[in-house]
């Protein structure tokens, strides 16, 4: 356990590493699209501390498209549960509040470095039209040698493989529909071999649950 000084939780929502063990937290959830305050924390290896506490380095950010806090409400999607590091950059990945839901991921790109910053919008993709909790991405990862990315809502799963460099969704996409009752499905890791851990918030009946796929 480590106590995280320089930092608040407001709505932590992800957590990624660096090629150098670094680890981000995902302090922008966001679910008006009201937030002004969004960071992401930045702490040193975990595994090179040797005391129980760790000071933050922040990253402040904003979105190039949004001018309104909240927005109207076709145009909210501006949540975040979703971030990966590729190399030198962090890049973030839309959970989307539209009302009707427009079905749309955006994703942003943010420097790995303490500051503050305009995320810069580097692309986006139709996930599908319907539902926000079949539709709103809600995790990602993607392998070590970036090669497949995998993003969640609360009912599917999308692997994307064969793309260009950091341009995700320039090669194929793959999507299952998860088996039994829909819960907040939120978190994802890759295990070893082929094997994909998932976790929920909660489900209908109250409980936590951790699950496992093998790709």
């Amino acid at each position: 356990t480590l106590q995280v000084s320089n930092a608040t939780n407001v709505d932590w929502e992800e957590l990624t590493t660096d090629t150098a063990g670094n680890l981000y937290i995902g302090d922008f959830g966001n679910n008006n699209c009201d937030r002004q305050d969004l960071v992401i924390y930045k702490i040193i290896n975990p595994d090179s501390v040797t005391i129980n506490s760790v000071t933050a380095e922040a990253i402040h950010f904003s979105y190039p498209d949004q001018y309104a806090f909240p927005p109207h409400p076709s145009l909210r999607n501006f949540d975040m549960e979703s971030m990966i590091t590729v190399n030198d950059s962090l890049y973030l990945f839309t959970k989307n509040q539209t009302s009707p839901c427009n079905g749309y991921t955006k994703v942003y790109r943010l420097p790995l470095d303490s500051g503050t910053y305009v995320a810069q919008l580097v692309d986006s993709f139709l996930i599908g039209s319907g539902s926000t909790d079949a539709y709103s991405i809600t995790g990602a990862r993607i392998t070590t040698d970036y090669d497949t990315l995998l993003l969640i809502s609360h009912e599917r799963i999308w692997i994307f493989s064969g793309f260009t460099g950091t341009r995700f969704f320039s090669g194929t996409s793959t999507q299952y529909l998860f088996s039994g009752a829909s819960s907040n499905k939120e978190g994802i890791c890759f295990g070893s071999g082929s094997n994909v851990y998932i976790s929920d918030e909660f489900t209908v009946s109250g409980t936590q649950n951790l699950y496992y796929v093998n790709l």
